[in-house]
C-alpha cells in the first residue's frame, strides 16, 4: 500500500483523478504503475516488462525507480510492505538531496531554490 508521497501533484492523481500536478499525457501510464504500487509487498513487485525497475544510487540509495515515458520515472522506498516518498520525476537534470531528505531539480549540478527550478518533487506546486 502507498503510504506517503512526495509529489503532491502525483498524490492528487492518485486520490483524485486530477491531472493538475502531472504530465496529463502520462496519466495512462501513471495510472497503472501507482495501481500496481498500491498493490505491491516489495519493490519486486514493480519489476513488469519494461518498466525497468532498478534501485538508485547516491543520494537516493535505497530508492527504487521504474520509467513512465521518456526522461520522466516514478521513484519510491519500501518500509516493511508499505511503499513511501513516492515521487515523480524528470532525470533530465541532476536530483539534488537537501539534508531535510526533500528533493530538488539542479540544473549544472547547482541547486535552485524552488521557484527557479524547472521542476520539483518535494511537494510544492507549479
Amino acid at each position: 500500500m502507498i503510504k506517503t508521497f512526495r509529489h503532491k501533484g502525483l498524490q492528487a492523481f492518485f486520490e483524485t483523478g486530477s491531472k493538475a500536478g502531472i504530465q496529463p499525457h502520462h496519466a495512462g501510464k501513471l495510472r497503472v504503475l501507482l495501481t500496481t504500487l498500491d498493490s505491491a509487498k516489495r519493490a519486486d513487485d514493480m519489476n513488469a516488462p519494461g518498466w525497468k525497475l532498478h534501485p538508485l544510487t547516491s543520494d537516493l540509495a535505497g530508492h527504487y525507480s521504474v520509467t513512465v515515458n521518456g526522461n520522466w520515472r516514478l521513484t519510491f522506498t519500501f518500509e516493511g510492505e508499505n511503499a513511501e516518498l513516492v515521487d515523480y520525476l524528470d532525470f533530465a537534470y541532476p536530483v539534488c538531496c537537501q539534508s531535510d531528505g526533500s528533493v530538488i531539480i539542479c540544473r549544472d549540478g547547482l541547486p535552485r531554490l524552488p521557484n527557479n527550478t524547472s521542476r520539483i518533487s518535494t511537494g510544492f506546486s507549479r
